[in-house]
């Protein structure tokens, strides 16, 4: 399961428009791993996890990838 999350967030062909969009939403959360997308990180506030919660939301909901 998570090979296909790491394929679809980082390296499918197909959503290269939404996981640009991701990433440029994300910036200032460089370097931007798997694990802080799906988990947040600890040394941020709660506010900043939830930025990046909603921009994962946003990139799959957008792609369309689990309609």
């Amino acid at each position: 399961m998570v090979f296909l999350v790491l394929f679809f967030i980082f390296e499918s062909p197909i959503y290269n428009n939404a996981r640009r969009a991701l990433f440029n939403s994300l910036n200032i959360f460089q370097p931007l791993t798997l694990n802080t997308l799906l988990l947040g990180r600890n040394q941020i506030m709660l506010e900043e996890n939830k930025t990046l919660i909603k921009a994962l939301y946003t990139c799959i909901r957008v792609s369309r990838r689990f309609a």
